[in-house]
């Protein structure tokens, strides 16, 4: 029997959970780094629509820097920060 503590992706579900009692502002915003392909980074703020066993999922314009820079370079980095549990979480890895 696997642990949710094992389960990265149970794991984050479960703090999400608890993330949005109480929270000041949307749980599920993150900032998500990218880079374009000669190593220009880019950070804004993204609102996670859905999580699952095959990753985190944002509805973005196709013709904005962030999905250039996705297409270019498909790496990224997602970092949620939720302060009323004193947490924060990294993603990091293929788009």
């Amino acid at each position: 029997m696997q642990l949710k503590q094992d389960d990265p992706i149970a794991r984050f579900l479960e703090d999400y959970e608890r993330a949005k009692i109480g929270a000041s502002f949307e749980p599920s915003r993150a900032a998500l780094a990218t880079s374009s392909l000669g190593g220009v980074p880019s950070v804004r703020y993204v609102l996670v629509k859905w999580v699952d066993e095959r990753g985190f999922r944002i509805f973005t314009n196709y013709t904005s820097r962030k999905a250039r820079f996705l297409d270019e370079n498909p790496r990224a980095s997602l970092a949620f920060h939720w302060e009323n549990l004193g947490e924060q979480v990294r993603v990091e890895g293929r788009v």
